[in-house]
């Protein structure tokens, strides 16, 4: 039973991975992983307690953003969705 479980995670992680990188945010695998580690939401400080950290960049892809660590944090949904709302509210008045 571990056997097959292992392998199913495999799956889907390889999916995920494979989304993201559709998305053309070429993330280096052991970056993402380490990211996806996290505990702590980087804007708000809040534990994930159980919830899947989503990656922001703090400078987007659109404005030559790097997808190294540095320019990468892991945070909740919420705080994800202000932020780019955020970003969006930048790009309106420019």
């Amino acid at each position: 039973m571990g056997v097959k479980y292992n392998i199913l995670r495999d799956m889907r992680r390889d999916k995920v991975l494979t989304t993201y990188e559709a998305k053309h945010r070429l993330i280096d695998p052991a970056v993402y992983k380490e990211l996806k580690a996290r505990k702590k939401c980087g804007r708000c400080h809040k534990q994930f307690s159980g919830r899947t950290p989503e990656i922001h960049h703090k400078i987007p892809v659109r404005e030559n953003g790097t997808n190294d660590i540095s320019n990468l944090m892991s945070v909740c949904t919420k705080c994800h969705e202000i932020l780019d709302a955020e970003s969006e509210k930048k790009y309106e008045k420019v």
